[in-house]
């Protein structure tokens, strides 16, 4: 294999792995301001985050 492709392939599997916790970040944790989980709560002003 050619060290650009494995390059690429560790940047894509990178990529992916963080979008990954981002996820579960997103669906199983709490907010810490109102205690809801993070994709209910919608008033703190914190939905902007998943966007990155």
């Amino acid at each position: 294999m050619d060290r650009n492709v494995a390059f690429i392939w560790i940047v894509v599997l990178f990529v992916l792995e963080i979008n990954h916790f981002k996820w579960i970040w997103w669906t199983y944790w709490d907010c810490r301001r109102c205690g809801r989980k993070n994709h209910e709560c919608r008033a703190c002003g914190r939905s902007w985050l998943m966007m990155l």
